[in-house]
């Protein structure tokens, strides 16, 4: 005291419980993950009574795990933990700052407009965004193409399949399309056959072609390329052709699936050009006289001469000459080319007068 007295007073025994020193790391070893990437964050030292985690000095969760798990970290941010001891002691860890890329935005469209095609059509698929590191195309889930290119055309899908693209950014982040269920309608092969056995006719000749499959919705008949008929029949008929001309048909389903034919080539000969005249000028005659008759064009392969639409025998020869013709007979003449092609001349009808013998009575 001020006086000089000395007392001492009792002793206050101190308990100190052990410090920690808080640590904590990351399951991702670089700090750098895509949107939604689940990560777990461990505390140290374990066993503690409370571990408090907390986002960027936001406590997200406090409990007696070591743990904390989240995919829902945005770039940037820092995550650090305050471990609390059973005796009360704390330690607060140094935080992890993540990375956080965002992931692209897959999509995926068709050049089809309704993604409804025919076997065999060729459809280009196209995903965005632009710019990405790997663009893997997927048909049913199974890879088809992967490449830094963004489009993908095939021309081999079949009735349902579906086109997805998984696209992987420059930062490695991995997005996957919404698929696009295509609907394949059946091809057709287009045929066509003509009534004509070796395609070679005679000019004016009717020919019928016929399309194959039946039953289709159009058939659409051209002559050398040019429509002539369109409709859901099958057949086509005309005796108008000219030499060369090519028949094809494109048929088109219901479903609008289209396919063209080869084309029939027809050679079509020309028809001769009949004519009749007779030796007598006026085709009057008298009974027994002889007349003959030159058919015209010369050169052909048949001349078939008749009286009255009687054949008196067809020959190679275009004259016919006679002297048994009847008041009013008609001789005419079928001229039949080499390649089978004939016609018909004009009838000449000749006048016979009979003849009277006389008889003088002595």
């Amino acid at each position: 005291s001020t006086s000089g007295c000395v007392a001492t007073s009792a002793g206050i025994a101190m308990t100190v419980n052990p410090a920690i020193t808080a640590t904590i790391s990351s399951s991702d070893a670089d700090n750098t993950i895509c949107a939604g990437t689940s990560v777990t964050f461990t505390a140290l030292p374990s066993g503690a009574a409370t571990y408090n985690f907390r986002v960027n000095g936001a406590s997200v969760v406090s409990s007696a795990s070591n743990t904390y798990t989240t995919s829902a970290l945005a770039t940037g941010s820092v995550v650090d933990v305050i471990i609390t001891t059973a005796a009360g002691c704390t330690s607060t860890s140094a935080g992890i700052t993540t990375t956080v890329n965002p992931l692209p935005g897959a999509t995926l469209v068709s050049n089809d407009a309704n993604n409804i095609i025919c076997a065999g059509t060729a459809v280009t698929f196209t995903a965005t965004p632009l710019g990405a590191s790997t663009y893997n195309f997927r048909v049913n889930g199974a890879s088809v193409v992967s490449s830094g290119v963004n489009t993908y055309t095939t021309s081999a899908l079949n009735n349902g399949d579906v086109v997805s693209v998984t696209i992987t950014s420059t930062s490695g982040c991995v997005a996957t399309s919404a698929g696009i269920a295509m609907t394949v309608n059946p091809s057709i092969t287009a045929t066509i056959s003509s009534s004509d056995a070796d395609n070679t006719i005679c000019a004016g000749e009717s020919v019928t072609f016929t399309a194959l499959p039946s039953g289709a919705a159009t058939y659409n008949f051209r002559v050398n390329g040019v429509s002539v008929i369109s409709s859901a029949s099958d057949t086509y008929t005309t005796s108008a052709l000219a030499t060369g001309s090519v028949v094809d048909v494109i048929i088109t389903t219901a479903a609008g699936c289209t396919s063209t034919s080869a084309g029939i080539a027809t050679t079509v000969n020309p028809l001769p050009v009949a004519s009749l005249v007779s030796s007598d000028a006026d085709n009057i005659i008298c009974a027994g006289t002889q007349v003959t008759f030159t058919a015209a064009p010369s050169g052909a392969a048949s001349y078939d001469f008749r009286v009255n639409g009687v054949s008196i025998g067809a020959s190679a020869t275009n004259t016919y000459t006679t002297s048994t013709l009847n008041n009013g007979d008609v001789v005419d003449v079928i001229v039949s080319t080499a390649a089978g092609c004939s016609s018909t001349s004009t009838g000449i009808a000749t006048t016979v007068f009979v003849t009277m013998d006389v008889i003088r009575r002595a």
